[in-house]
């Protein structure tokens, strides 16, 4: 929400969608209502991958700050993504190469990456296609399984 109301007071007229259900819901409402960005908000709930396919594939930007999966199913969709350095995210999301990678809670950052790619739209299409190939190879089944099954070999191997 708050990404949203400095992308618009800096002047670009995009809306959030919010896909997903939780217990935040009533909060991020109000919050959005105190940032007077309200009617800017779609609470679109819990989505099927079709329609998040359809979402990924028309977003000038996908912010994931906590997304889990959803982020390599944004990354499929090439959409351009701005992600906190959290988790496993940096192994997808590489600043200036595959998205914006901004420190964990930073959402000055998450905010002047995001008014990054909004400024450059051709930029972040580039980024949301090398984030599209980063997935593809690092979700590549053959690849994936080689990993498990050394990986398995290493455990049995030093017990």
């Amino acid at each position: 929400m708050r990404v949203l109301a400095v992308v618009r007071s800096r002047g670009h007229d995009v809306s959030l969608i919010l896909a997903g259900e939780g217990d935040l819901r009533p909060k991020l409402a109000a919050l959005a209502d105190e940032l007077g960005v309200s009617a800017k908000v779609v609470f679109a709930g819990n989505l099927d991958q079709q329609a998040l396919a359809q979402v990924y594939a028309h977003a000038a930007v996908l912010i994931s700050p906590l997304t889990g999966r959803a982020l390599s199913e944004a990354a499929l969709g090439a959409a351009p993504i701005v992600a906190y350095d959290l988790d496993w995210q940096g192994d997808l999301i590489e600043t200036g190469v595959t998205g914006e990678l901004v420190p964990f809670r930073n959402v000055e950052a998450l905010g002047q990456a995001t008014l990054r790619l909004l400024d450059d739209p051709q930029r972040a299409r580039a980024l949301g296609e090398a984030a599209r190939a980063r997935a593809l190879d690092m979700l590549d089944p053959v690849k994936l399984n080689a990993h498990e099954r050394a990986t398995y070999a290493k455990l049995l191997g030093s017990a």
